[in-house]
């Protein structure tokens, strides 16, 4: 009886502590206007790729809203376009977690993103990476050669 009260009171100091935890995380994801990335949640906040001829920049917001710029070199004209995005898994009834996608949308229905996660940073890495999060998106498969690495970059 001991043991079950014991394990009774640390289940609930510790579904406590998560929900306070989460309580804190959205009132200062709200006040900053950015997202706090938790286990299942890495493909959360703003990622960036620069290439000689753009910046290509978009965040995932945790409300399912995608915003999306890219800055086209030299001329510097800045493109910004608002959406929604989901991230749906394989067909045929595999898990979201292998072979996720991600697919971002905007507001005129026309699809922005249409690409495999192939990689993303865990949760749990540490140095890795030189301490950068990175992304990569593959348009035909996970397996495929070509790629798109967007790092992670503190929202403003």
């Amino acid at each position: 009886m001991r043991y079950l009260v014991s394990f009774i009171l640390i289940f609930l100091a510790v579904a406590t502590f998560l929900v306070i935890r989460k309580w804190f995380d959205r009132k200062k994801e709200k006040s900053q206007n950015m997202e706090i990335v938790r286990e299942g949640e890495e493909h959360l906040g703003s990622w960036a790729n620069k290439s000689p001829g753009a910046l290509i920049q978009f965040r995932l917001h945790r409300d399912g809203k995608f915003s999306y710029s890219i800055v086209e070199y030299p001329k510097s004209d800045t493109i910004k376009i608002k959406g929604r995005y989901e991230i749906i898994g394989a067909v045929a009834g595999r898990s979201a977690n292998y072979y996720p996608r991600l697919i971002a949308i905007d507001d005129k229905n026309d699809t922005l993103f249409n690409y495999f996660i192939a990689y993303i940073t865990p949760y749990d890495a540490h140095a890795l990476d030189n301490g950068y999060d990175k992304m990569i998106l593959n348009p035909n498969g996970i397996y495929d050669t070509v790629g798109y690495t967007f790092y992670r970059i503190k929202q403003n």
